[in-house]
């Protein structure tokens, strides 16, 4: 397996900047995000969500992202209790792609889980690994475009 080339986007994003929500360029692809999140010692949880256009479809493909237990309640609170119950690591970033499909077709949810994130962000104290949300997709519906 080939060491995966620095990305000066990646490293200002998990070494010098905050905690935060941010968007790749959509010209970093996906494996290569998450190869050097790995690189770095950090987990990297990812999920697709092209299609996803309910709350359920929503839950689901982003708590199977975060490794939720199969039972794990599928519901806002329980995703609450899943992103303070991760595993030990240095940090962590949630890769989201294609966000522009739940944006769209269930917006209120999408809404939801973005402040989830952003909650739950800033609720982490320094003595916590920092989560990182990285968004993949430039769709405007997602409310979060490349600058």
């Amino acid at each position: 397996m080939t060491e995966p080339m620095p990305n000066s986007w990646l490293d200002r994003v998990l070494f010098h900047r905050a905690p935060g929500i941010y968007v790749a360029p959509q010209e970093l692809p996906v494996d290569q995000v998450a190869a050097e999140v790995r690189a770095r010692d950090w987990l990297c949880f990812s999920a697709s969500l092209g299609g996803v256009d309910t709350k359920t479809r929503l839950l689901e493909t982003v708590g199977d992202a975060l490794g939720a237990f199969a039972d794990w309640g599928g519901n806002w609170d329980a995703l609450v209790d899943v992103l303070r119950d991760l595993p030990e690591a240095s940090g962590y970033v949630l890769l989201l792609d294609r966000c522009g499909d739940p944006a769209g077709g269930c917006p209120a949810d999408w809404a939801t889980l973005i402040s989830i994130l952003a909650d739950h962000i800033e609720e982490t104290t320094e003595d916590q690994p920092p989560l990182r949300v990285v968004l993949r997709d430039g769709d405007p519906r997602s409310g979060y475009c490349p600058a």
